[in-house]
């Protein structure tokens, strides 16, 4: 098997868990608790988030330009869930106000890396429009995930 059929394998097989995690909380029974699914969403995404800002870090490095923006991407889902769990500890919604603002900092992250490599780094046409493929369906996962947790606050 070629590299790109490889790397466009395990990309797909990557976003088994985003997918099933993020639309299976819409078919939980009443009897199992969102956060079954809402703790290995995040922690999932928290990992995926990692591999990419970290692989952007070391890409800037080997290139001998700033680190900082990767960073940044690597620490803004905690520090926003950091500060929200702060600002909302004693608050009655605590569950879902924070999972919305993890959210909502994991697609900025994603969306961030994913623009930033498009502007600083050269890929081949068809990782590029894997990444953007890739991307969007990680997006979309969450927004799922948004979706959910705004029923739940309103």
């Amino acid at each position: 098997m070629i590299i790109k059929n490889k790397v466009s394998l395990l990309s797909i097989m990557g976003l088994v868990p985003f997918v099933l995690l993020s639309f299976g909380v819409w078919f939980i029974p009443f009897n199992l608790p969102y956060e079954a699914l809402c703790l290995p969403f995040f922690l999932y995404a928290l990992m995926i988030n990692s591999f990419l800002s970290g692989n952007l870090w070391s890409y800037n490095l080997d290139q001998r330009i700033s680190p900082i923006v990767p960073i940044i991407f690597f620490f803004l889902p905690l520090a926003v869930f950091f500060v929200m769990t702060i600002i909302t500890y004693n608050s009655l919604q605590l569950g879902p106000i924070l999972g919305l603002s993890a959210v909502l900092a994991f697609i900025s992250s994603f969306l961030g890396i994913y623009f930033y490599e498009l502007k600083n780094k050269e890929h081949e046409p068809y990782y590029s429009r894997l990444r953007l493929r890739l991307t969007a369906v990680v997006v979309i996962c969450h927004l799922s995930w948004a979706a959910f947790f705004i029923r739940i606050i309103t």
